[in-house]
């Protein structure tokens, strides 16, 4: 099943109604009730590898999924209906908010793969659930599990950040990207957004670029108008 974008906003929109959750609600996403309460989901937490190559996967099935990133290769047994998220992302550890948004998006993203999932006609589930799904996120969008990949990151950019929750708080503003800098009035405003979405800076840039609220610039254009010039530069 291949999704536009527009597809999968109006799934995102649909889904967050159904939660409850109201583009005018000002609180973020509750990934975790989310996940249990809405969706019917099992948490578990593991060391799925030594330095980040696996952060989540999500089983239709019950199966035997190998860990092989750690020092000693494991099988681990996972029910159907089950996030297993690496413990390198619990919220406590080591509770920056660079790390608290990677483990929000992730957990999120693992929402999305059983949203999608289940839109899938039954025939569908059937033969999904007997394929051998690699329990990692492939950068390539060139086969099947790639666009799957895709379609999950877009789909939990949209629940974490609906598009009319943002276009609520932006109104007609727009950030400009300098580069990977932003001059001091839209950082501010940029930061008021990361704890709105509860996000981390990566997510967010790339939601508002995607929704044309932040238009990105090179260094060389940058320019902040809280600047003050000495007297010498009016000479």
């Amino acid at each position: 099943m291949i999704l536009s974008y527009e597809d999968i906003e109006l799934i995102a929109e649909n889904i967050l109604r159904d939660y409850g959750h109201s583009p005018d609600n000002d609180t973020p996403l509750n990934v975790e009730n989310f996940a249990i309460k809405h969706l019917g989901l099992s948490m578990v937490y593991e060391q799925l590898s030594l330095c980040g190559e696996i952060l989540g996967l999500t089983t239709h099935a019950d199966v035997d999924v190998v860990v092989p990133y750690i020092a000693n290769p494991e099988t681990i047994h996972v029910p159907a209906n089950t996030l297993l998220i690496d413990t390198s992302l619990l919220p406590s550890y080591p509770g920056e908010r660079a790390w608290r948004g990677r483990y929000r998006f992730t957990v999120t993203h693992e929402c999305a793969h059983q949203i999608l999932f289940r839109a899938q006609p039954s025939e569908m589930q059937k033969s999904l659930r007997a394929a051998c799904n690699p329990p990692y996120s492939m950068r390539e969008l060139k086969s099947q599990w790639d666009w799957c990949e895709w379609q999950a990151n877009a789909l939990a950019a949209a629940l974490l950040m609906p598009a009319r929750k943002v276009a609520r708080l932006m109104g007609a503003r727009r950030l400009v990207r300098y580069g990977k800098m932003l001059n001091q009035p839209d950082e501010l405003f940029f930061q008021h957004l990361l704890v709105s979405f509860d996000v981390s800076k990566s997510a967010l840039t790339k939601r508002l670029l995607q929704l044309e609220y932040m238009i990105q610039c090179g260094y060389c254009d940058f320019y902040d108008p809280t600047d003050i010039m000495e007297d010498e530069q009016f000479a």
